[in-house]
């Protein structure tokens, strides 16, 4: 089975209405300048007309980073108003200090004030439209099913429909009411479990989960089914604090959604992720060349034992991989019968830090140098060679020890439906400070957004964190 729609429909059509707004923007302008008799002096060739494709993707892209999708921004025309006003300031700003910095007009002056009112007038109406259609009809509303027919499923539908008609729900799915029962108006369509057929018969976008009190056991076996028939689900839970704290999610009223789907599995998006892991792995072992030098005879002459540890994890799928580290312990540390003991009980929730450190280790092990390259994430350099081998990407999520893989629940064992990573989303936002059922809801949010885009903004995050030893051990 297919994917589901990934976004909603509204969010692609506001982003194609924003990108031609943009791009039509300075071709307006021009027009204006004729008009009146104040033609620009700007020669427009294929160069040109590339170039300002490119910058109008680019353009789209900082919307997106601003919050412009967002529902509770789309439905505020005071804030819309500000943050499209500030995206468009970044730009033409850019652009006039790259033009002096290249030493080189760009454009001529008078250009960018007449281009940046008409791309901004083009961006608001357009805006506008698209929010019209989508408040007077139902093309752009994406077909969703309640999942909880309680107190809280009948929140959320009072919530969805007080809104931009975004969402339109067509029924209730709940396992205590008897199927063909009408609440609120809206019939109550079968069992949680037969969702996957419901979502075929009734040609559903999105389920959205807003079920009262429920069972942790429950909670994950709902969110390891979706995950097996390919299902996108939106969720409003306690169970997703740790998200919702580190995310900026659609919020429809007080209950903020987060996004939990299929892996992504795109050929494509596979085959991009890895040129970009092999490039960027590639350039990083040379330009690190002289730290892993300096590392390995500081290993070296500190303890006993090789520079390298090498270790068997389980990587995509659960297929067993050889893993390189800097070793940090003292040897045959590994073997620390307790310390299974302590993973285990972990991963279940039962260890006395469950709540406190996703790593559990014996710290009279570690070595003087350990210490360091621990805290500061170092040790890690040598998996660079993994993700040259292809056992690793640069980002995802963690590969684990064979123990750990025994004992994971069926859910869990969903974070490594894709290739693992030397960092990933739970690294760089919440790492030892997070619980490991917290840090596999997290694998499982970045498996189902996967992205170029959101790679570079976690490799741009590991940084600091490394730096400044943020949540190390």
């Amino acid at each position: 089975m297919l994917c589901l729609q990934k976004h909603p429909k509204y969010k692609w059509t506001l982003a194609i209405g924003d990108y031609f707004s943009v791009v039509l923007g300075p071709l307006v302008s021009i027009g204006i300048a004729d008009f009146f008799d104040a033609p620009i002096n700007l020669s427009l060739n294929y160069g040109v007309v590339i170039c300002g494709m490119i910058a109008a993707a680019c353009q789209v892209l900082l919307f997106q980073i601003l919050g412009l999708y967002h529902i509770q921004t789309v439905g505020n025309v005071g804030t819309s108003f500000i943050l499209l006003s500030k995206g468009m300031a970044i730009s033409f700003l850019s652009l006039m200090l790259l033009s002096i910095f290249l030493a080189v007009q760009i454009l001529p002056l008078e250009y960018y004030a007449v281009a940046f009112v008409c791309s901004l007038v083009l961006l608001i109406s357009i805006r506008r439209t698209i929010l019209s259609i989508i408040q007077h009809t139902n093309l752009l509303s994406d077909r969703v099913i309640i999942i909880g027919a309680g107190q809280k499923g009948q929140a959320m539908l009072s919530s969805l429909s007080n809104k931009l008609k975004v969402k339109k729900a067509i029924g209730f799915i709940d396992d205590n009411i008897s199927t063909g029962s009408q609440i609120n108006g809206l019939p109550v369509l079968g069992k949680v479990f037969e969702s996957h057929l419901i979502a075929q018969d009734f040609k559903v976008n999105f389920f959205v989960m807003a079920i009262d009190n429920i069972p942790r056991a429950n909670f994950f076996q709902i969110l390891n089914y979706f995950n097996e028939h390919n299902l996108t689900i939106y969720i409003t839970s306690n169970y997703l604090k740790v998200l919702q704290s580190n995310l900026v999610a659609d919020t429809f009223n007080k209950y903020g959604l987060i996004r939990i789907g299929h892996p992504a599995q795109s050929k494509l998006l596979i085959l991009s992720k890895r040129m970009f892991d092999v490039l960027v792995s590639f350039l990083g072992i040379i330009l690190v060349s002289p730290l892993l030098s300096l590392l390995a005879i500081l290993i070296k002459t500190t303890s006993k034992g090789p520079v390298i540890y090498k270790q068997t994890r389980i990587g995509k799928a659960g297929r067993p991989f050889t893993f390189y580290k800097f070793r940090s312990m003292r040897i045959n540390s590994d073997q620390d019968i307790e310390r299974g003991m302590r993973v285990t009980d972990f991963i279940k929730g039962i260890s006395p830090n469950s709540n406190t450190s996703t790593k559990v280790i014996n710290a009279r092990q570690v070595t003087r140098v350990g210490r360091i390259i621990r805290k500061t994430s170092l040790d890690e350099l040598p998996q660079l060679f993994n993700v040259l081998k292809g056992d690793m990407s640069l980002v995802g999520p963690r590969p684990c020890l064979p123990l750990e893989w025994s004992v994971y629940e069926p859910w869990q064992k969903q974070r490594l439906m894709f290739m693992p990573g030397c960092t990933g989303f739970w690294q760089v936002t919440g790492r030892s400070k997070v619980n490991f059922e917290e840090s596999v809801i997290m694998d499982l949010y970045y498996n189902c957004n996967v992205s170029l885009w959101l790679d570079v903004k976690i490799i741009a995050s590991t940084i600091p964190v490394m730096l400044f030893s943020k949540g190390g051990e």
